[in-house]
């Protein structure tokens, strides 16, 4: 027995030291974790209580094993208690321990204290007649020796430990790699430690004579210990992330749910003026301006606000992100200031140059359509007159003919023809003009247009019966058109007189007309087999004058798919044209959807 009871000490001692020591060195290089102080506190407590079941066991008289019995009770009240906040703090829930909540904590370990050093005068934790008799043969009560109080602080440190083990566990499933194993390991540990002294209680130890308490505390203690303190992974993400924080250039506030400082960062130091340690517990009112609606309000919203810092005003993004505990309730609100006033100059700068840009481009626009609106005109004027001395030529030169006809030899009589058909040709040439600076000028009047009634319409107009005896022409179904119906006449006017005109020389002329739609726009086209054109004129095809056969193969002023242009231009809309050489051509107009 004797040789048990030294083993039990020397157990004892080596776990108090162990403790002492863990203590020192959380005291020393962790105080950086906000756990720190509920850590101490905790190894303190269990070397304290390990260390007075020592000095219970080498006391002699009685009075003296009393007292330290009712030491280890007094480190058991404060173990429990001490648990619960380093487990809240390791998980995370640090926040949760405000002043408010820290009375409601130590109140119950507090009055089990007090009545276990005053057990003689109530007897709740144990019965005074068998005070000599427990301390001297039993290391915990039996149920028949326990006091109401003794039964109620065991369920109390019991869910205290267990509501600790249970944020742990909450954690551990949110953590992954050797976050999960360190989390895993508090949990274990803090097992160890409970079931060591619930195999004390219940006087049910398979070690009846050594203390499973101090075993359970010891190992418990060393597991945490070899796990946590090489690693330091979470030491080292907190230190990570007070780094980060004090590197940002963004001004970071924490407040609680009054509104009152708990912490910041350098930059928003700098920014009120003050250190963190004169601002905590202040309202932030003191140091911002406005009501705390302002900094407080529209959670997870971006505002912009303007203050003066270093004497200048600075516009700053401000969002605002709630803490939410228990039940959602918000606990606080991290308030994080954007300087943004470099931004919001340029921002200024850039709509100042956008504004004078659209000024300029208004201006140069009015200026472009007044030349547009005078070239117009003067093109108008020019085609009028030239009309008068077009018709003179041609009158005068049908005299010549007819007054002098047997004067004139063949040659005479052909060189007057030639003067005629130029004449014509030209009147037809400043007919093509005057249409064209027309289209300027004369205002749309848009309406609903069937496509493929037009398209037939358009065609029975420039062919005779012979000319549609030759001709295969096919329509497929065309969708309806927004648009001036005079102005979309005049393009399928153009574009079917060139299919037409170009294919006349085919035996057999074949001509489709064709659309296709999108999203935006309805795309037609008017295919021929005739002479077709080389893709790489295109770009001449729509310029006034621009034509890619000689009068004498194919007539015309080259006017006509620039009227085209010009009119699909004037709806939004788009044209070109696409050829395969002597295999024909596609000429294609697209309208956009609009109202259709």
């Amino acid at each position: 027995m004797a040789q048990g009871i030294m083993v039990d000490i020397l157990i004892s001692i080596a776990a108090a030291v162990g403790f002492g020591l863990t203590a020192l060195y959380v005291a020393v290089a962790r105080r950086h974790k906000p756990t720190w102080k509920a850590g101490v506190i905790m190894l303190l407590a269990c070397a304290e209580l390990t260390l007075a079941h020592v000095l219970q066991s080498i006391s002699s008289d009685a009075a003296t094993k009393v007292f330290w019995y009712k030491m280890i009770y007094f480190g058991f009240t404060i173990t429990p208690t001490a648990f619960l906040c380093l487990a809240l703090g390791y998980s995370g829930l640090g926040h949760v321990l405000t002043p408010r909540i820290w009375p409601v904590l130590t109140v119950f370990p507090a009055v089990t204290a007090g009545l276990v050093f005053t057990n003689e005068i109530h007897g709740w934790i144990w019965n005074p007649a068998n005070t000599v008799s427990i301390v001297n043969s039993q290391r915990f009560l039996t149920f028949a020796d326990a006091g109401i109080w003794y039964w109620v602080y065991v369920a109390y440190s019991y869910f205290v430990m267990g509501l600790g083990c249970f944020f742990l566990v909450r954690l551990l499933i949110r953590l992954h790699g050797i976050y999960g194993w360190q989390a895993s390991a508090v949990i274990v540990g803090a097992i160890l430690a409970i079931l060591g002294s619930a195999l004390d209680i219940f006087r049910v130890s398979p070690l009846p004579r050594f203390s499973s308490t101090a075993l359970g505390l010891a190992l418990g203690s060393i597991l945490v210990a070899y796990i946590l303190a090489p690693l330091r992974r979470r030491d080292l993400l907190s230190v990570s992330h007070g780094t980060i924080l004090s590197s940002l250039s963004d001004n970071l506030i924490v407040v609680d749910g009054d509104g009152r400082i708990v912490d910041m960062n350098p930059a928003a130091e700098r920014l009120v003026g003050r250190p963190v340690s004169q601002a905590i517990g202040k309202p932030l009112e003191q140091f911002l301006p406005g009501p705390i609606s302002i900094w407080t309000g529209n959670p997870n919203k971006n505002a912009e606000v303007t203050l003066n810092h270093e004497d200048t005003p600075h516009v700053f993004d401000l969002r605002v992100s709630t803490i939410q505990g228990w039940q959602n309730r918000v606990e606080g609100r991290v308030i994080v200031l954007r300087d943004i006033t470099e931004r919001k100059q340029i921002e200024n700068e850039l709509r100042e140059q956008k504004l004078f840009t659209e000024q300029r481009v208004i201006e140069r626009t009015t200026q472009l359509e007044a030349a547009n609106r005078e070239l117009e005109a003067f093109a108008y004027s020019v085609s009028h007159d030239l009309r008068a001395p077009l018709r003179a030529i041609d009158g005068y030169t049908r005299i010549l003919i007819e007054d002098y006809e047997t004067s004139l030899d063949a040659e005479g009589k052909r060189v007057c023809g030639v003067v005629q058909d130029e004449a014509r040709r030209m009147g037809e040439l400043i007919d093509d003009l005057l249409a064209l600076s027309r289209l300027g000028r004369a205002e749309m009047q848009i309406s609903k247009i069937n496509m493929e009634t037009l398209a037939h319409t358009v065609f029975q107009e420039l062919t005779t019966p012979e000319d549609r005896e030759r001709i295969d022409f096919h329509v497929s179904p065309l969708p309806s058109a927004q648009g001036d119906s005079n102005l979309i006449h005049q393009v399928w006017t153009n574009l079917l007189s060139n299919a037409i005109k170009f294919s006349s020389k085919r035996p057999r002329a074949i001509i489709q007309v064709t659309a296709n739609q999108t999203a935006e726009e309805v795309i037609y086209a008017v295919n021929d087999n005739g002479a077709g054109f080389e893709m790489q004129y295109a770009d001449k095809l729509f310029g006034v004058f621009q034509r890619l056969h000689s009068e004498r193969e194919f007539p015309g002023t080259g006017v006509g798919l620039a009227t085209a242009k010009r009119i699909i231009h004037r709806h939004d809309g788009r044209v070109w044209g696409e050829s395969q050489g002597s295999q024909g051509a596609t000429f294609y107009f697209s309208l956009p959807k609009k109202g259709i």
